[in-house]
C-alpha cells in the first residue's frame, strides 16, 4: 500500500482530504482535490484515511470513523460536484481496503452501511470529528467485551506530514451541521442554475448563499473562488452591500426585539471567523462601509442592524482596538448628511439614526455639544441640535451639567445662545426622572436678568413640569412681566421682548393646566390695565380647557360675557364692548356644562348676524362632535411603507383602538383588512385568504400603500384572536424562510417531478394540502402560479418546492 507519494498534486490532495475528514472545509472547496485522487490507485486514499483515525477521539468506534469517512467522500455525489458513476466505482474498490481497518467483530455491520451508503441521509459535523455519520444499527460506542471502547488494531500513522491542524470551527450558535450542508447543496444548485451568463440579481443570491454557509473565512474564500470561475467579479466589500441590501426593513416598535437573523449570523461569522486579524478588520471596515451604503440609500432599518451587529463585535473584541478607533474616526465622513437631516425629524427612526450616531465618535453628545458652541452656521447648529435630540436621556445628562455651569454665565455665553440651545434640548428630550437641580436651573434660567432668548426657552420648559414650584416661577414671572410693563420694575429688557415673553408665559401656564395657572390668567385678562395691552385676548387659551372643575372661573368668564353683551335702553341698541365678546366666547370653547351652552345658545339667537354670534355658533357646532376623550380619533389614515407594517399595528394597540384596518395599494385599491379589538387581532382578510394565513401573507409579500382605520366593533373573525407582537414576530420569520425557499425555487422556475418520490417537509402534516402542491407542482406550475392557485400563505407552497428540488423530488423541465 503507499502510504505517501512524492507528487506534490497528489499531496496536496491528501492534505486536503484529511482536512475534509476532520469537517474543517466543506464539499465544495475540496471538489479539484477529490478528483486528483480518483486518478490515483484507492490505495492512496486508504492509506490517508488509515492516518486520519489516529487523531480521532477516543469515544468513537474505528467503524464508525471509517463509515464516517466514507459517508464524507459519497456527498460528493450527493452535492452533484463530481460524477457519480466515476465516484461510486472509486468508493466501491476503497471500501474494500478500508473494511480491512475494521476490527473484525464490527467488520460484518460496517459492511452492511457501506453497500447501504447511497441511500444514507445523516449529515456530517464540524471542526475535528466530535459528532460522526454514524452507522444504522449500532449504538455510539462499541465495546470489546471487557467494557472498553474498540480501538484499531494496529498502531496506525498519517500517511504525509502535514502542518499544523486548522483550529476547529465550532458551529455557529442556531445553526445545526445539518443546516450547513443544506446550505451548501442549496449553492451548488444555484450556480448551476444561473451558470455563466450571470445578473446582478442571480449574483447577490449566489453571494448570499455562500456567506450564509461559509463556517470560517477560508471556506468563504473558497466559495468566492468558485464564483469568480462563474465568471462574477467578487470581493468581500460585495458580499456585505448584498447580504445588507437582503436585510428586511420592518420598523419594530420600541423595543422589541427582532427575531434571530442567519443574514447577521452570516455576516458576523465573515468578520469574527476570518483567517487572520488583518482579514477580520478589513472585513469589519467594510460591514461598517456597507452599513454607511445603506444609511445613504434611506434603507434606515437595515443600516441598524449592521451597526448594532458592527457594535456586537467591537464589545467581543474581535478586532484590535486601535484598528476599530480607526475605522470609526474615518467612517463618519461619508455619512450623507441630508439623510441625517430626514432620518431626525422621523421619530419612527430615531432608533436606527441612535445606532449610527453612537457608533461614529464624531457624532457622539461630547462632540455634538462642543461643536453647537462654537458653531456660526445656523442649519449646522439645526442638525446638531436635532441630533442631540435623537440621543436622548444620554444627551440630556450632558447638558445637564453643561447648563449647571453655563447658567447665568455672561462672559463665556454674553449673548445666551449657548445656554438657549440647551435649555431648548431639555424641554425637547423627555426626562427619564424629576430632579430637583434641574428644575432649580430652569427657574434660574427664567429670570429677568438673563439674555430673552434664554428666558423664553426657559417659560417654555417649565410648562413640562407638573410641580408646585414650576407654578410659583411662571405666576411670579407673570407678575414681574406686568410690573415691568406697567413701569413698576426696571429691567434691561426692551419692550417688545417683554410683551413676547408675557405671551410666552401665558402660553406655559395655559399647557401647566393647573388651577393655579389657570387662575393666574384670569386675573390677567380681567385686568384691562392698557400698558398690558389686550389682556381680555389672551383669555382665548381657556378654550382648550374643560373649565367645568373650576366653577369659579366659569361663573366669572360667562358673567362677563352677559355684562358686555349689547343691551337695549328705550328700544335703542347699547353697543358695548363688543370686541371683548369673541374672547370670552372662545375662552370657554373647551367648557360643556348647561349654563355655558344656554348662554352660547342665548347669543346665536339674538346676534344671529354679528361676528361675536358667529363665533358662538361655531362654539356650539363644536359642542356637538363627539368629544375626543375616549380613546382617540374615530377615524385614522396615512402611508404604510412597504416595512412599516409591525408599527402601524403597535401603534394601533398601544392606543387600545377597536376598529377595521383597510390597507389600499398605490393606486388606492383596497387588498387587506385587520379588525382590532382589545389589542388582539381578531380578523384578518386578503385576497381569498382568512385568520392567520392571511395575516402571514400579508408580511411574506408585504406591499406598500395607505391604510384607513374605522373605529367601532368589528365582526367575529375566523380563528382564534392573534396577540399582536407575537404575531408580528412570527411573520416575520416566516418572511426571512419564504425568502430563503425563494432563493432554490424562484418564481418562475420551470420544473418537472424528478426520480425521487416526494416526501414531507418538517412540520408540514396536511397531506391534503401537500398532495394538492404536488399535484400542481409536478405538471409544470411554477412556484408563483402555486401560490396563487392554492389557498395559503405562500410560505407553506414555497418551502414544499424549495423542499422537492432539493430532495430530486423535482428538476428543472
Amino acid at each position: 500500500m503507499a502510504n505517501q507519494t512524492v507528487d506534490p498534486q497528489v499531496q496536496e490532495a491528501l492534505w486536503d482530504l484529511q482536512r475534509y475528514l476532520s469537517d474543517e472545509v466543506a464539499p465544495m472547496m475540496v471538489t479539484d482535490s477529490i478528483e486528483v485522487l480518483l486518478r490515483c490507485e484507492p490505495e492512496v486514499a486508504a492509506g490517508e484515511i488509515q492516518g486520519w483515525l489516529v487523531g480521532q477521539t477516543a469515544g468513537a468506534s474505528v467503524s464508525d470513523c471509517l463509515f464516517h469517512a466514507m459517508k464524507k467522500l459519497h456527498l460528493m455525489v450527493e452535492f452533484n460536484l463530481i460524477d457519480e458513476q466515476a465516484l461510486e466505482r472509486y468508493l466501491a474498490d476503497l471500501s474494500t481496503i478500508v473494511l480491512g481497518f475494521c476490527p473484525e467483530q464490527e467488520r460484518e455491520l460496517l459492511s452492511q452501511n457501506l453497500e447501504n451508503l447511497s441511500h444514507a441521509v445523516d449529515s456530517a459535523t464540524a471542526g475535528k470529528v466530535e459528532y460522526l455519520h454514524r452507522q444504522a444499527g449500532r449504538p455510539a460506542e462499541t465495546s470489546d467485551g471487557n467494557g472498553e471502547t474498540s480501538q484499531p488494531t494496529a498502531p496506525l500513522k498519517p500517511s504525509s506530514t502535514r502542518p499544523a491542524a486548522v483550529t476547529k470551527s465550532p458551529t455557529p450558535a442556531g445553526v445545526t451541521e445539518a443546516d450547513l450542508e443544506l446550505g451548501l447543496k442549496r449553492l451548488t444548485m444555484v450556480m448551476e442554475r444561473i451558470g455563466h451568463a450571470v445578473q446582478p440579481a442571480e449574483q447577490d443570491q449566489a453571494l448570499n448563499l455562500a456567506a450564509l454557509n461559509a463556517r470560517n473565512g477560508l471556506e468563504f474564500e473558497g466559495y468566492l473562488s468558485r464564483l469568480r470561475e462563474r465568471g462574477m467579479e467578487v470581493d468581500a466589500d460585495d458580499v456585505f452591500r448584498s447580504l445588507g441590501s437582503s436585510l428586511p426593513g420592518w420598523t419594530l416598535p420600541e423595543g422589541a426585539q427582532a427575531p434571530p437573523s442567519r443574514t447577521v449570523e452570516a455576516m458576523h461569522r465573515l468578520v469574527s471567523k476570518a483567517t487572520d486579524p488583518s482579514e477580520s478588520a478589513n472585513r469589519f471596515s467594510a460591514m461598517v462601509q456597507a452599513a454607511v451604503e445603506q444609511f445613504n440609500t434611506g434603507n434606515f432599518v437595515q443600516a441598524r442592524t449592521m451597526f448594532e451587529l458592527a457594535g456586537r463585535v467591537v464589545d467581543e473584541e474581535r478586532i484590535k482596538p486601535e484598528l476599530v478607533e480607526s475605522i470609526k474616526l474615518r467612517g463618519d465622513e461619508h455619512i450623507a448628511v441630508e439623510r441625517l437631516h430626514e432620518a431626525s425629524q422621523d421619530s419612527t427612526l430615531f432608533p436606527a439614526l441612535r445606532s449610527v450616531l453612537e457608533f461614529f465618535p464624531a457624532y457622539s453628545p461630547t462632540e455634538l455639544l462642543d461643536r453647537l458652541q462654537n458653531e456660526p452656521r445656523r442649519d449646522r447648529r439645526k442638525l446638531q441640535l436635532a441630533l442631540l435630540e435623537v440621543h436622548g436621556e444620554n444627551a440630556r445628562t450632558q447638558v445637564l451639567d453643561l447648563l449647571t455651569f453655563f447658567a447665568g454665565d455672561m462672559a463665556n455665553d454674553p449673548h445666551g445662545y449657548f445656554q438657549r440651545n440647551l435649555v431648548y434640548l431639555l424641554r425637547r428630550i423627555d426626562r427619564a426622572g424629576d430632579r430637583d437641580e434641574e428644575l432649580d436651573l430652569l427657574v434660574r434660567c427664567s429670570e429677568l436678568d438673563i439674555p430673552p432668548i434664554v428666558i423664553r426657552e426657559a417659560i417654555g420648559a417649565l410648562a413640562k413640569w407638573t410641580h408646585p414650584q414650576s407654578e410659583r416661577a411662571l405666576i411670579e414671572r407673570l407678575a414681574q412681566l406686568e410690573m415691568v410693563m406697567t413701569g413698576k420694575l426696571e429691567s434691561i429688557l426692551a419692550r417688545g421682548q417683554v410683551e413676547a415673553l408675557l405671551e410666552r408665559t401665558i402660553g406655559a401656564l395655559s399647557k401647566l393646566g393647573t388651577s393655579g395657572a389657570l387662575q393666574a390668567i384670569v386675573t390677567h385678562g380681567f385686568s384691562r390695565q392698557t400698558p398690558l395691552g389686550h389682556t381680555m385676548a389672551r383669555l382665548t387659551v381657556l378654550g382648550t380647557h374643560d373649565l367645568g372643575g373650576n366653577a369659579g372661573i366659569v361663573d366669572r368668564l360667562v358673567s362677563a360675557l352677559r355684562k358686555e353683551l349689547p343691551s337695549r335702553v328705550l328700544g335703542f341698541v347699547v353697543h358695548k364692548n363688543t370686541p371683548f365678546l369673541v374672547p370670552l366666547i372662545q375662552a370657554l370653547a373647551g367648557t360643556r356644562t348647561p349654563e355655558v351652552r344656554a348662554v352660547l345658545e342665548e347669543i346665536v339667537d339674538r346676534f344671529p348676524d354679528r361676528d361675536f354670534g358667529d363665533a358662538a355658533a361655531k362654539v356650539l357646532d363644536g359642542f356637538g362632535a363627539t368629544p375626543r376623550n375616549d380613546g382617540g380619533p374615530a377615524g385614522l389614515s396615512g402611508d404604510v411603507e412597504l416595512f412599516g407594517l409591525p408599527n402601524l399595528l403597535q401603534s394601533l394597540s398601544d392606543s387600545q383602538l377597536t376598529g377595521t384596518l383597510t390597507m389600499m395599494d398605490r393606486e388606492g385599491k383596497p387588498f387587506a383588512r385587520l379588525d382590532l379589538e382589545d389589542r388582539m387581532i381578531v380578523g384578518c382578510t386578503t385576497g381569498q385568504l382568512n385568520g392567520e394565513t392571511a395575516f402571514w401573507q400579508l408580511f411574506e409579500r408585504p406591499t406598500p400603500g395607505t391604510f384607513s382605520f374605522k373605529r367601532g366593533k368589528p365582526e367575529p373573525g375566523e380563528g382564534q384572536p392573534l396577540e399582536i407582537m407575537p404575531a408580528i414576530l412570527e411573520a416575520l420569520r416566516r418572511h426571512d424562510e419564504y425568502n430563503a425557499a425563494r432563493a432554490i425555487a424562484p418564481d418562475d422556475a420551470a420544473l418537472v417531478a424528478g426520480d425521487v418520490q416526494p416526501t414531507p417537509c418538517e412540520d408540514e402534516v396536511d397531506t391534503n394540502f401537500i398532495r394538492a402542491v404536488w399535484v400542481k407542482a409536478s405538471s409544470g406550475a411554477t412556484p408563483e402560479k402555486c401560490e396563487a392557485a392554492i389557498a395559503s400563505d405562500g410560505y407553506r407552497v414555497r418551502r414544499l418546492y424549495a423542499h422537492w428540488i432539493e430532495t430530486g423530488a423535482l428538476k428543472p423541465a
